[in-house]
């Protein structure tokens, strides 16, 4: 089956000219208060042009972002999409780099699963988890846990079948840990407490 990938376009200016009213009290008188230039992370477009607006009833201003250019980070909804993208395929980091140098932009790799959901959203694709990725990141939770080889050694094993019998493991694991009481506040936590979670956290997305 294909599945196809949308890319978001990105643009250098907004579109639309001049809003007709604010958007705080509808007055129509409205007057262009600025513009900026923002520096982008994406495929295609180095900078865009944010424009300021005033209302000239109600005193508000706001700012009109070009299509593809997000709010809060300077990173497009399409550079988004790719490295998504890069990351469901299951490039590592550094392939990953590479392709995108080539395309005069950046990745951001990451093996937290929330991070990336958005961006697999705006791509219109399933969040589906790389395995590759996902069992370096639990090898590294587990090298930075002191003690507890032998359920560490038994963990890992589980990890390769993620079948009905690993998943049991699993579960077994997690009990052993359950009742590992949380730090306090400004303590670290316990290698027992970093085993309940990271047993916990290979239930719910394994």
């Amino acid at each position: 089956m294909e599945r196809g990938i949308r890319f978001p376009r990105t643009q250098e200016k907004a579109s639309g000219g001049r809003p007709a009213c604010c958007p705080f009290c509808g007055f129509g008188r409205v007057r262009i208060n600025g513009r900026c230039r923002r520096r982008l992370i994406d495929p295609r477009v180095s900078e865009a042009v944010l424009v300021r607006y005033r209302c000239g009833g109600c005193g508000h201003s706001w700012r009109v972002y070009p299509e593809g250019v997000n709010r809060n980070t300077p990173q497009s909804k399409c550079q988004q999409v790719v490295s998504a993208t890069l990351y469901l395929l299951g490039l590592s980091y550094d392939k990953a780099s590479v392709f995108l140098e080539a395309l005069g932009c950046e990745v951001v790799v990451s093996d937290e699963l929330d991070s990336y959901k958005p961006a697999a959203e705006a791509a219109g694709v399933e969040h589906q988890l790389s395995l590759a990725h996902w069992r370096k990141a639990v090898s590294r939770r587990l090298k930075k846990i002191e003690g507890y080889e032998g359920e560490k050694q038994l963990l890992q094993e589980a990890l390769k079948q993620l079948d009905p019998v690993a998943r049991r493991r699993l579960r077994g694991r997690h009990r052993r840990f359950a009742k590992a009481p949380p730090p306090a506040k400004g303590e670290r936590q316990s290698p027992a407490y970093a085993m309940r979670m990271l047993t916990l956290d290979c239930l719910e997305n394994g």
